[in-house]
């Protein structure tokens, strides 16, 4: 029994010592990039659910007695699992969708760019910015293919993120009447269920959607609920700081979504 207990105690060392500096770190960029107030708490929740149990390890012991060990138990299986689909997650989002080749549009796309977060300054961020000039690249090549910029203004955002990425297409030569603005939506569920009747409205039968590649095979599980069959141009991220919590992230949301259906 005391070598299951130490194997146990060595489980919730190394695993539990991951899963703390995983949202810690993700925290820690929630304080310099906000998102919404869900994050935060999923973040300090996981910390605080690991940490806790670990400090206060003998008076739970005391006041659990037998149920301590269950406790434990059931503690380390969340942690080695949380750890193999985090990794298993993180290694899908190289291969999940592939991007479209650049001499494959036409005057018959329609490009979908999804918003993300906007300077104080009311210009995109870096994350946003490699997604438009990707999107612009694109676009260029398909003289009379059209966009839809889709993002609302967030709480910490001083303009909607789509009027911030019409900005920043005109300021790199693509002409205003290609550009759709849809400056509603605030997460990807309503970035697809707004931009659909504007993209039905192009009359365009190829469906391109941008995003970050972390991003993209969640939007094509809701592109296909909502009977959209895209193709997809996936952008990276211009600082490598931004990458490990962006798949803390997509983690989160993915989650989300299989909990509630969206």
């Amino acid at each position: 029994m005391k070598k299951f207990d130490r194997a146990l105690t060595a489980v919730y060392a190394v695993f539990g010592s991951f899963s703390f500096l995983t949202f810690l770190i993700y925290l820690v960029k929630l304080i310099f990039f906000p998102e919404d107030a869900q994050a935060v708490f999923a973040a300090s929740f996981v910390c605080l659910a690991v940490a806790l149990p670990a400090i206060f390890r003998k008076p739970l012991k005391k006041l659990l007695k037998r149920a301590y060990p269950v406790l434990k138990c059931a503690m380390c299986a969340c942690l080695v699992f949380f750890a193999v689909s985090f990794g298993v997650l993180s290694v899908s989002f190289f291969t999940a969708t592939e991007t479209a080749a650049p001499d494959s549009f036409s005057d018959d796309t329609v490009f979908l760019v999804f918003g993300a977060y906007v300077e104080k300054t009311g210009l995109p961020s870096d994350i946003l910015a490699d997604r438009l000039d990707k999107a612009a690249e694109a676009m260029t090549s398909a003289p009379g293919s059209v966009c839809i910029v889709s993002g609302g203004k967030g709480d910490n955002e001083p303009v909607a993120e789509a009027d911030a990425m019409r900005a920043y297409l005109t300021a790199k030569g693509i002409g205003e009447d290609r550009i759709i603005t849809e400056d509603r939506a605030r997460n990807t569920v309503e970035n697809i269920a707004f931009s659909k009747p504007l993209i039905d409205g192009t009359g365009k039968g190829d469906l391109v959607c941008v995003s970050t590649f972390t991003h993209t095979p969640r939007i094509k599980r809701l592109c296909s609920r909502a009977g959209l069959s895209p193709r997809f141009i996936n952008s990276g991220f211009p600082r490598a700081e931004f990458a490990y919590p962006a798949f803390v992230r997509e983690y989160l949301s993915v989650v989300k979504m299989i909990l509630s259906g969206n």
